[in-house]
């Protein structure tokens, strides 16, 4: 058998990786999407009701096309499964307002322009001060972020049996909460549990319209403030700690494990939701270009499975267990 030749392809790929972008971008500003959601349509016509000139937009199409974002028939372009479910604006699970705000970013387009700068000078930008209590960059993206973290609420669920209409009644406390996706969707399967929302005092609205949309809202408790500092009462029988680690550095990440296993009522478990940064593992690619940025943003990074199990054992975790799948997965620490 022959060896396949190595050809540049890779290296090809990487380095239109921003006309992809650019691309994306602007067929969603320019409503694209939306236009299609009845029936196919040609340039010319998708041009007309766009207000756009004809020639340009074709080849917009044509690129789209190459990308799997559309289809095209001899009736015209036509969505496809993916772009039908997260593009379309009147979706739930509409990601072109992340999609846009990621790619329209100038900060990291700074970083990654001169990413030399990053590894040999030190060079960072933070563009979401999520540290210093987040900006409003983060506020729109908490939104988008719910439909990213709702199938890994699920997988959580699904591994602790929380299945619907479960009696048991969990006292539950989520650290930076964000959306709190992940105590939502525990209470929706717990008629019986309660939650605490905790994050900066101007990201828990958030938290709280996504519980009213869910029917859950009478059992969510909010506490605001930096949770290095705060006084999380408790006990509690979960504490869900969703992609916290990767914002800072391993002194704070091991202080604050130590107090969410701290604030755990016995037989309780944290529960730790990151990018999972698995060597060798092809799935983790993008933890891995994550970890790129992060670095470049504040100097953090992204952590391995292995890593998080021994910073709970540390912590005072009895014993760990690892789910869900790459590159966004879950470690869970309980406490005996």
């Amino acid at each position: 058998m022959s060896t396949p030749p190595v050809t540049p392809e890779p290296i090809i790929q990487v380095c239109t990786g921003l006309w992809a972008a650019g691309v994306l971008k602007g067929a969603v500003e320019l409503h694209v999407f939306d236009q299609l959601t009845t029936e196919p349509r040609d340039a010319a016509g998708l041009g007309q009701a766009l207000q756009v000139p004809s020639e340009g937009l074709q080849i917009l199409l044509d690129a789209l096309v190459a990308l799997e974002f559309l289809a095209h028939t001899p009736e015209g372009y036509t969505l496809t499964p993916v772009s039908a479910e997260f593009l379309v604006s009147s979706k739930p699970t509409y990601l072109g307002t992340f999609a846009a705000e990621i790619l329209g970013d100038s900060t990291l387009y700074d970083l990654y322009s001169q990413y030399r700068r990053v590894v040999s000078d030190g060079y960072h930008r933070d563009p979401w001060e999520y540290r210093r209590g987040s900006n409003a960059l983060v506020e729109r993206l908490v939104h988008q972020l719910f439909i990213l973290g709702y199938p890994v609420g699920q997988a959580i669920a699904d591994h602790q049996e929380w299945t619907a209409g479960n009696p048991t009644a969990l006292r539950m406390l989520d650290v930076g909460c964000g959306s709190a996706v992940y105590g939502l969707v525990a209470l929706s399967r717990l008629p019986q549990a309660r939650l605490t929302a905790q994050d900066w005092p101007h990201i828990l609205p958030a938290a709280q319209e996504f519980a009213v949309q869910m029917g859950v809202a009478e059992r969510v408790a909010t506490l605001a403030g930096d949770f290095r500092t705060l006084d999380f009462g408790g006990p509690y029988d979960v504490v869900f700690l969703g992609h916290i680690l990767h914002n800072y550095d391993d002194a704070t990440n091991r202080d604050l494990v130590r107090k969410c296993v701290g604030v755990l009522a016995p037989g309780g478990r944290v529960v730790v939701v990151d990018f999972l940064a698995e060597a060798g593992e092809a799935a983790s690619a993008f933890s891995w270009l994550f970890s790129t940025m992060m670095y470049a943003a504040q100097g953090t990074r992204s952590w391995s499975s292995a890593e998080i199990v021994q910073l709970l054992q540390d912590c005072g975790a009895s014993r760990t267990a690892v789910g869900g799948d790459l590159p966004t997965g879950f470690v869970i620490g309980y406490r005996d």
